[in-house]
């Protein structure tokens, strides 16, 4: 038996309280993740790490989902719920980091190198604020192609810098 966690998670600059069994942690594209049952969602769920904010250990007992695999959520089910309901996304990047870009990995997204040596990388997301800054991390060696809203955003972001920069 686990003690049941009640976890305060920022996502997209919210604050949002969860109780959550926890299962297990997962390492994926540079970031940690506590994998476990939602009492909100009535379901199980990725919780990056860096986004929780407090957990306070509770007194309730929890007891993993016999039918329920770690290894299988983490390689089908997490993949599959991106391909069925995240955003779509789409960046070109300069041939002079498409090694990079290959070597990571993608949950089920597609990358292909165009002829002129650009690698663009077609995937499905939930993150878009987390994927603003990782298309940023790149600078002028990637451009976001979809989210069309997002460009817009980074666009405002580059402007700021600019406006600190002068």
């Amino acid at each position: 038996f686990r003690r049941r966690a009640r976890s305060v998670r920022s996502r997209g600059g919210s604050i949002e309280k969860q109780e959550v069994d926890p299962y297990g942690l997962c390492f994926r594209s540079g970031f940690w993740y506590l994998v476990g049952f939602s009492h909100k969602r009535k379901d199980h769920r990725l919780f990056r790490t860096d986004r929780i904010s407090k957990v306070k250990v509770t007194d309730k007992k929890c007891q993993r989902d016999p039918k329920f695999s770690l290894n299988r959520f983490w390689n089908e089910e997490f993949p599959r719920q991106y391909r069925e309901k995240g955003f779509p996304v789409r960046i070109l990047f300069d041939k002079s980091v498409t090694n990079e870009v290959r070597n990571k990995k993608w949950g089920g997204g597609e990358a292909r190198t165009l002829p002129d040596g650009r690698l663009e990388l077609s995937f499905k997301t939930f993150d878009l604020r987390g994927l603003v800054s990782f298309v940023l991390s790149f600078g002028p060696k990637a451009e976001l192609i979809e989210p069309r809203n997002l460009r817009n955003q980074i666009e405002k972001v580059l402007r700021e810098a600019i406006e600190r920069y002068k």
